[in-house]
């Protein structure tokens, strides 16, 4: 007989009720008291939980970034080149995949409406919202003319552009069985 199961004869209460789950003592049920008590600890138990998961799943993909640096180090040094990594742990590999790029949609709104470029925007641009071409984007950027409205349209695009937004997201990569689980966002 256990510890609970003595207690709960002792004080006349089935061993499978209202067992703090934090403490492992017996919460009386006609004591307003003591269930409160029960309450706020959990709910002071779930907050540590959580706030310690928010943390783990920062800390993988700090990790998973900093092993990404180090790729794309060693390659071309472009990050645009890939937006999925994996980093093979002793027991897992882990797929972490970049967030998108964000552009100032105003910005290449207004590039888009001015006439001074009507000849030359649909070069960088394409209409769905105002969507930037990357391929034209990545040689217009370093590609230097004499043409002065070439140039100013193409660091108007060039400014609207603000990099990858949002953080990455890391799931586990388990290919073999074929199942896969979502991580951190």
């Amino acid at each position: 007989m256990s510890e609970i199961d003595e207690l709960a004869d002792v004080f006349g209460t089935p061993a499978d009720r209202l067992i703090d789950p934090i403490t492992g003592s017996i919460v009386r049920e006609n004591d307003p008291d003591s269930l409160y008590d029960s309450l706020e600890r959990a709910k002071l138990a779930k907050a540590t939980i959580d706030d310690w998961m928010k943390e783990l799943k920062y800390q993988l993909a700090s990790l998973c970034q900093d092993y990404v640096q180090a790729v794309i180090a060693r390659q071309s040094g472009d990050p645009s080149t890939s937006k999925t990594f994996r980093v093979r742990g002793q027991n897992r590999t882990y797929k972490l995949e970049m967030p998108g790029d964000y552009w100032d949609y105003t910005a290449l709104k207004k590039a888009w409406s001015d006439p001074e470029f009507a000849e030359i925007r649909e070069e960088l641009l394409a209409i769905d919202r105002v969507k930037v071409q990357m391929r034209p984007f990545k040689k217009a950027v370093n590609t230097d003319s004499d043409d002065e409205t070439w140039m100013r349209f193409a660091k108007i695009v060039e400014e609207a552009f603000r990099g990858p937004s949002g953080s990455p997201m890391v799931s586990v990569d388990e290919s073999a069985t074929g199942k896969q689980s979502k991580g951190s966002k």
